[in-house]
């Protein structure tokens, strides 16, 4: 099956790129004429099909608008359906590593900052390329947020 092109996604949809949202230019296959929903992955991010092919609604924004496909793309505000324009940029795969949230585990308030109790002192450290940088080990948490905060400034 042949790649899309950005003028045939332009001829089935319409997109607003001050709102993030899609709407079916015509009625098609089970889709009627109107806004598109999407389909949510389970992880937050909106996907739609096309020519029995599932496009993520990010992509397909950075594509109409662009004309061309991502390698890889960021919602700056964190926010995965939140797909406007202005909130979509490109970035590295580390890039986007960096601009992820608190893990649910977190007990510290910050990433990259933990409690070693064994030591009774805070830790930083980074995770990077599939393995844990470890920055140091402090005294209090707001040294240990510091330091991590001046890694990643270095990154």
């Amino acid at each position: 099956m042949a790649e899309i092109t950005q003028s045939y996604v332009k001829e089935l949809l319409n997109y607003d790129p001050d709102t993030g949202l899609f709407a079916w230019r015509q009625r098609r296959g089970g889709a009627k004429e109107g806004p598109v929903k999407g389909c949510d992955n389970g992880k937050g991010y909106l996907s739609l099909q096309i020519n029995r092919k599932r496009y993520y609604l990010h992509r397909l924004a950075w594509f109409y608008t662009h004309g061309q496909w991502p390698s890889e793309l960021d919602h700056i505000n964190r926010d995965k359906s939140d797909n406007r324009i202005f909130n979509l940029r490109i970035v590295s795969r580390r890039q986007n590593n960096f601009n992820t949230g608190l893990r649910k585990d977190n007990t510290s308030g910050h990433k990259g900052v933990c409690w070693y109790p064994q030591n009774r002192k805070w830790c930083a450290r980074s995770f990077m390329n599939g393995r844990y940088i470890h920055i140091g080990i402090y005294e209090t948490k707001e040294a240990a947020i510091l330091a991590r905060e001046q890694y990643e400034a270095a990154q």
